[in-house]
C-alpha cells in the first residue's frame, strides 16, 4: 500500500466561500445588496490538489469544477436559499496525496467537524474510505469521481453520479459489433474501477456475439515495460478490438507503437478528451475511441444555475485555458447542483431527510437529468466516443446521440 509519508508537516487545505462583510454597497448591484446570507452549509472533502498526485490531472478539473459552482450559486443566487434565510456555500479541500491511508484519516477529522455534506474526489480507489467513513458515520456523500459498486454497496447515504463500472462498455461493445467487430480483448490495471469495468466485457461480449480472445490484468499504474510485453502477445492474437482499462493510457499508446501494432479499434476507459492525452500522443490519437457519460452537446439546463452543458463546458474552459472539458468535471458540478437541489426542496441540512430525497428524485444537472438506482449509483449510460481524422472528440454511439460516425477499423 502506497503510504502519505511524503507530507510529514500537515495536509494542504483550501477554504472556499464568499464573504459579505468585505462590501461596499455603492459598487453592488441593487438586487445584490438584499442578499444576506444567515449562515454556511458546509461541503467538503479530500482531493488531490498536488501536481505529484496520481489522481492530480483528472482530480484538478473536478475541484476547479466545485469551484464554480460554488461562485456562481453564492455570487449569483445568493447560496442555497431555506425557510430560515439563505445560506452562503463553504467549500473545504484537503490534500489525499492520491493516497488510502490519507483519505481515511482526512474523512475521520471531517466526521468529527462541522462538515454538512462530504463531497468525494477521482477514483473509486479513494472514494472507498470515504465512503466507509461516511457510512459509518451516517454522513451524507455525493460522489461524483467514482464507479465501482462496491464503494456504494449498503451505503443508503453515499450516492455517485459515474454509472456503474459493469455498464460503462455496453454502448462501446454493442456499436462496435454493429460495425463488423468479431473479436475483442481487454487489458486493466489492479485497481477497483479499472477492474470492475474490464469485467463487465465477457458478457457483453457473449450478449453481441463477440469473442472474447484474451483478458489480461497487469499491476497497478503499468510502466511501458510491464505493457509492451502485452502488446506483443496481443499482436499475435490479433483481436478487432482491444479494451484498455487503465488511468493512464500513454503508456499503452507507447507500447503499442513499441511493438508496431494496434487493433481495428482501441477504447481507453479514461483519457479521450483530455488535452494531455493529444499533447503526449499527438496524432496518434486519430480514431482512439473512448466511453463517457457526458458531452458537452448535451441539451439540458441546470435546475440551480440555468446553465446549460455548452455555457458550463466554455466556463471551464476560459478558467482553465483547456481546450477541451471530459465528464469528470461535468459530473463534479453536477453534485453541487444536486446537493441545493436536495437542500432546497427538503429545507433541512438533516442528513436522513436529504438522502431519503435525493434517492426518490432526478436532478436536471449541466450533467444531466440524474436519477439513482437502489445501490445509490447513476442510472444514466455511458456513450461512446471517438477522436475524428481532425483530432475532434465525436459522439459515435449510440446512434440517436451521435455526432458522427464510428470511424472503423482505425
Amino acid at each position: 500500500t502506497e503510504t502519505g509519508a511524503m507530507s510529514p508537516n500537515g495536509i494542504v487545505s483550501i477554504k472556499r466561500s464568499i464573504d459579505r462583510d468585505i462590501t461596499n454597497e455603492d459598487l453592488l448591484q441593487e438586487e445584490a445588496s438584499n442578499c444576506n446570507f444567515t449562515g454556511t452549509v458546509v461541503l467538503g472533502g479530500p482531493f488531490s490538489l498536488e501536481q505529484g498526485d496520481k489522481f492530480f490531472t483528472i482530480g484538478s478539473k473536478q475541484l476547479v469544477s466545485y469551484n464554480l459552482m460554488v461562485d456562481y450559486i453564492n455570487r449569483f443566487k445568493c447560496g442555497i436559499n431555506l425557510s430560515t434565510g439563505n445560506y452562503a456555500i463553504e467549500l473545504r479541500s484537503y490534500d489525499d496525496q492520491s493516497d488510502v491511508q490519507w483519505t481515511e484519516v482526512i474523512a475521520q477529522k471531517l466526521a468529527a467537524s462541522d462538515v454538512d455534506i462530504f463531497l468525494g474526489g477521482y477514483s473509486s480507489t479513494l472514494t472507498k474510505p470515504l465512503a466507509e467513513v461516511a457510512h459509518e458515520n451516517a454522513k451524507l456523500l455525493l460522489a461524483p469521481g467514482a464507479a465501482s459498486t462496491p464503494v456504494f454497496d449498503g451505503k443508503d447515504k453515499v450516492f455517485g453520479t459515474f454509472p456503474p463500472t459493469n455498464k460503462y462498455l455496453a454502448q462501446a461493445v454493442e456499436g462496435l459489433a454493429k460495425v463488423g467487430a468479431k473479436t475483442i480483448a481487454t487489458v486493466w490495471e489492479d485497481a477497483a474501477f479499472t477492474r470492475g469495468v474490464c469485467a463487465a466485457a465477457p458478457d457483453l461480449a457473449e450478449t453481441n456475439q463477440l469473442e472474447l480472445t484474451s483478458a489480461q490484468e497487469v499491476i497497478k499504474t503499468p510502466n511501458i515495460t510491464v505493457l509492451e510485453m502485452v502488446a506483443q502477445k496481443l499482436a499475435q492474437e490479433d483481436p478487432d478490438v482491444v479494451v484498455t482499462c487503465v488511468y493512464d493510457c500513454v503508456p499503452w499508446m507507447k507500447a503499442m507503437r513499441n511493438v508496431n501494432w494496434s487493433p481495428k479499434a482501441q477504447v481507453f476507459t479514461v483519457c479521450v478528451g483530455l488535452h494531455d492525452f493529444t499533447t503526449e500522443v499527438g496524432t496518434d490519437a486519430d480514431y482512439i475511441m473512448g466511453v463517457t457519460p457526458w458531452d458537452s452537446s448535451l441539451n439540458i439546463q441546470d435546475s440551480v444555475t440555468g446553465l446549460s452543458a455548452k455555457d458550463f463546458a466554455d466556463m471551464f474552459k476560459i478558467q482553465t485555458s483547456e481546450l477541451d472539458v471530459t465528464y469528470h468535471a461535468a459530473s463534479a458540478a453536477s453534485v453541487i447542483s444536486i446537493a441545493v437541489q436536495a437542500l432546497e426542496a427538503s429545507d433541512t441540512t438533516d442528513e436522513v431527510v436529504l438522502s431519503q430525497h435525493i434517492a426518490a428524485n432526478n436532478f436536471k444537472t449541466i450533467y444531466g437529468d440524474i436519477g439513482f438506482d437502489s445501490n445509490g449509483q447513476s442510472k444514466s449510460p455511458s456513450l461512446l466516443i471517438q477522436y475524428d481524422t481532425s483530432g475532434i472528440v465525436q459522439t459515435v454511439f449510440p446512434e440517436e446521440a451521435s455526432s458522427g460516425p464510428i470511424l472503423y477499423p482505425m
